[in-house]
């Protein structure tokens, strides 16, 4: 008589068990039928639920007292192979693809780097997977998918002023001292130089590359360098 069990597994069997008459020719064992198990592919049967598998038609051996031969069969199951993929998003280098199986952790990436572009420099700032923000070198476990993790960057804008002919205000300079080494934070507010001084001309306000005049600003969506007004466009005093 053959018992078969899910070993860990949930859902139903393909049968529950079977009779083997003596001599006759071995039994052709179940699939994998309903059953799942997380994680985890079906291999086969075997009496201890580990590998090796069961090859082929099964006779169950054993010693007879009285009665037929019981035996239980457990489903075998190997732990699902998943792929770690990285999305630099512009930086570099891309770390390698790697394969890890269900249920083991594995550590991230270490932090990569991306080029200044336009003014804008980039700071890394971890590898995002769904709407987690994982630190580089952070141990994660390995769920039951291929998981893509993204590099996340924090923009950094350089802010610099032009005079245009003008001297600047008392204390200001070029450079904006709002901001570290003159590197302003995604989203840092700052606030403007003073008028600069020009003999011959009013200030009339700090003009963004886009030639549009700016305020007070988010570094999110200003432009990265203010200009007073050229001549033309200043008005003599």
């Amino acid at each position: 008589y053959i018992t078969y069990a899910s070993n860990g597994a949930t859902g139903s069997l393909e049968k529950n068990s079977e009779t083997y008459r003596e001599g006759k020719p071995g039994i052709t064992l179940p699939g994998v039928g309903g059953l799942i198990k997380e994680g985890y592919t079906f291999q086969g049967w075997s009496e201890t639920g580990t590998a090796p598998v069961i090859s082929g038609a099964y006779t169950p051996t054993g010693p007879r007292l009285r009665g037929p031969i019981n035996k239980t069969l457990k489903a075998v199951w190997a732990p699902t192979s998943y792929q770690i993929i990285y999305n630099a998003d512009g930086g570099t280098p891309t770390p390698s693809t790697s394969t890890n199986v269900f249920g083991e952790t594995f550590v991230l990436a270490d932090p990569i780097t991306k080029a200044p572009s336009g003014g804008i420099s980039y700071q890394f700032a971890g590898w995002k997977s769904g709407s987690t923000i994982y630190e580089a070198g952070e141990r994660v476990r390995v769920g039951n998918s291929n998981r893509t993790f993204t590099a996340v960057w924090v923009r950094q804008y350089e802010v610099t002023y032009l005079a245009n002919g003008g001297a600047f205000a008392t204390g200001d300079t070029e450079k904006d001292d709002e901001c570290a080494a003159n590197i302003c934070n995604n989203n840092q507010g700052i606030t403007l130089n003073n008028a600069p001084i020009r003999s011959g001309y009013t200030f009339t306000g700090w003009e963004a590359l886009s030639g549009s005049l700016v305020s007070d600003i988010d570094t999110t969506t200003a432009c990265l360098l203010y200009t007073s007004p050229s001549p033309r466009d200043a008005h003599e005093s």
